[in-house]
């Protein structure tokens, strides 16, 4: 089949298959043979496979050059297995993504991956690791980019700084892990739901955790003493300078019924409600008024005094305020007018007389 690109025999009762079935099939690029019956991991040969899926076939043992045949592949599937370890300086030189999800591994080595050159993506999910992992595991995997490792039960018991360089090494940015909550501690009790980082910092190294608190509240002490210390030398500044105080605003003088008097910002409040009898008269009822009247009669006398003034040839005339025409003087003589009664009688010749 020098076309076939794609092959699946996932499935079926499969349990070996000849190392040289793929090797003719120069366009293969795909097969899968998951749910079979494998026990260890087969050695085929192909130039052209790039994503080969056995997963769930009861694959138990990997020899370390069982990918030597394929010199172009890219995935390996592994996931469901029985594999309990890997062995160190597993081989191959394109491969860039391995599976090897929800097997029953508990440790690796610093040689594990160490003939991975290209491995980017590492799915170890779901498998029995509890110590946690030195950052010289992937030292020899410069291109990794994601680990997967949820579904673990890590023990942080008895751990040294190894920790929080592992849990440093796996979330700074780019982050490998993406989800943090993976990094949990199981065991110890005291430690357990934390994450790596909080179990090292928080429990192994508790006089670390006061010092980080002392030295937030004296920086939260050192800020109020800095902006008291700022406001008080602008204020200062402000004085020599001679700025403006803050503007004052209009008050107002409200003297009340009992005589005291009291400052008001707005406008004169009224204390006492208006009656009737307290609104201005009208210009009929101020003639009658007899205080309006007495005011209006000694008018005659203001202007006759001036006329005296100008006829004696005086030097300066003396002005005269509303003020001076109250005051209390005696008259020369009285010019209040009067008022006299007009009978009118029409006589004989249609004319009337007065």
């Amino acid at each position: 089949m020098p076309q076939l690109r794609f092959l699946d025999l996932t499935e079926n009762r499969i349990n070996d298959l000849p190392t040289q079935i793929f090797a003719s099939t120069n366009s293969l690029e795909t097969v899968h043979i998951c749910r079979n019956y494998f026990s260890t991991l087969p050695r085929f040969q192909s130039s052209s496979l790039k994503t080969l899926y056995l997963n769930a076939c009861q694959i138990s043992s990997i020899e370390k050059d069982s990918l030597a045949g394929m010199s172009s592949l890219l995935e390996l599937h592994l996931s469901m297995n029985q594999i309990e370890a890997i062995p160190d300086n597993f081989a191959s030189n394109t491969l860039q993504e391995l599976d090897l999800s929800y097997n029953d591994i508990f440790t690796i080595t610093d040689d594990t991956f160490a003939s991975l050159p290209h491995l980017a993506v590492l799915n170890l999910r779901g498998n029995d690791f509890k110590e946690v992992w030195s950052t010289s595991h992937f030292a020899s995997n410069p291109f990794l980019r994601e680990i997967l490792v949820k579904g673990n039960r890590w023990s942080c018991e008895g751990f040294s700084i190894n920790l929080l360089l592992t849990f440093e090494f796996l979330t700074r940015e780019p982050p490998k892990v993406m989800d943090r909550t993976s990094l949990m501690c199981y065991s110890p009790a005291n430690v357990t739901q934390m994450t790596w980082q909080q179990a090292y910092i928080r429990t192994w190294h508790p006089n670390e955790t006061s010092t980080v608190s002392y030295t937030s509240f004296a920086v939260f002490i050192g800020i109020i003493i800095g902006v008291v210390v700022t406001s008080c030398i602008c204020r200062g500044f402000m004085a020599v300078s001679g700025s403006p105080g803050p503007r004052q605003t209009n008050q107002t003088t409200v003297v009340n019924l009992n005589g005291t008097a009291q400052q008001e910002e707005e406008t004169v409040v009224l204390r006492v409600p208006l009656r009737e009898e307290d609104l201005p008269p009208s210009y009929e009822d101020a003639l009658l008024m007899p205080r309006l009247r007495s005011s209006f009669h000694s008018l005659p006398d203001f202007v006759d005094e001036e006329e005296e003034q100008e006829t004696s040839r005086m030097t300066y005339r003396r002005s005269r305020s509303i003020g001076d025409l109250t005051e209390t003087r005696p008259r020369a003589h009285d010019r209040r007018s009067t008022r006299r009664t007009l009978q009118i009688s029409p006589n004989a010749n249609n004319t009337l007389d007065l």
